[in-house]
């Protein structure tokens, strides 16, 4: 089992930085939001970066090819030196974030390298330096190959940035303000019937993995105990992100949602408050009556 710490973390979860990045939109579902001028908590903003290394100034990465990258500040969706750097920002304005291993991408770790059958992989075609992705129950995982022999190949799970000095001109382009429960984001990972929705009164059977953004800490996986788990909706038995996430997706959809602190507690039952920003990939396996 490779450790999931933080520079795995980022890689997996929220990873940052050209074809690592994971860019996010505001959910077409919800109303527009409104201007801001200057980034707070809670903050919907859109930004543009470069990210050079501080030992030769060379350019790792930047979001020419991308358009830039959208995130809530305070959500912990993206590195910490990034969440807490664009705070208080004017739009327009650009600032320099230097990235230390703690609140960047993560000290270089001998235990993210680990050794794998090609019996596992997806391809036993491989070349050193190319990126792997293997799929797992609750998300994929990315990694570089580093070595390999005609049975067994070396991969690091480290960050390619792990390790290094590097710093982030971010430029910020636009603040939105969102409402309380547009706070809520969503991404699609998997289409569902686009017709048939969860209404208050239903019974849903879903499959889900909650974890805390910020460590990426699993606290609950139906898929790991091997069994669906089932609520009814508007009945407050699940936090009230969680609920209000699954009413959004249609039969059949997996979904990943970011649920912010505010949204992660229960109006009632035996839910236990969270009070930290949470993500949970969420699959829609049947929507019913609460008779059945």
């Amino acid at each position: 089992m490779i450790a999931l710490d933080r520079s795995l973390l980022y890689w997996a979860i929220i990873i940052v930085c050209g074809s690592w990045i994971l860019k996010r939109h505001y959910d077409a579902r919800t109303t527009a939001p409104q201007t801001c001028q200057i980034v707070e908590a809670g903050s919907y903003v859109h930004i543009t970066f470069q990210l050079t290394r501080d030992l030769d100034g060379k350019v790792l990465d930047s979001s020419d090819s991308s358009g830039g990258l959208d995130f809530v500040c305070g959500n912990a969706e993206v590195l910490p030196a990034m969440d807490a750097g664009v705070k208080g920002m004017a739009v327009g304005e650009t600032r320099l974030l230097p990235f230390g291993n703690e609140d960047g991408f993560g000290a270089r770790l001998a235990e993210n390298v680990v050794n794998i059958s090609l019996a596992e992989l997806p391809s036993s075609n491989l070349t050193v330096g190319q990126t792997v992705t293997l799929p797992s129950q609750d998300g994929a995982r990315n990694a570089v190959v580093a070595a390999f022999n005609e049975t067994t190949a070396t991969l690091d799970f480290n960050h390619p940035n792990a390790g290094e000095a590097v710093t982030m001109a971010v430029t910020l382009v636009s603040c939105h303000v969102l409402p309380e429960e547009d706070g809520l984001r969503i991404e699609t990972n998997v289409t569902g019937d686009n017709r048939t929705y969860p209404r208050s009164g239903n019974m849903v059977a879903i499959h889900y993995t909650g974890s805390f953004a910020e460590s990426g800490k699993i606290f609950g996986s139906s898929r790991e105990k091997g069994e669906e788990y089932r609520f009814k909706v508007g009945a407050g038995q699940v936090i009230k992100g969680l609920e209000k996430g699954v009413t959004k997706m249609s039969l059949g959809e997996r979904a990943t949602l970011f649920i912010p602190p505010d949204l992660a507690f229960a109006t009632q039952g035996n839910a236990v408050p969270l009070a930290k920003a949470v993500v949970f990939d969420v699959e829609l396996l049947r929507i019913g009556t609460a008779s059945e």
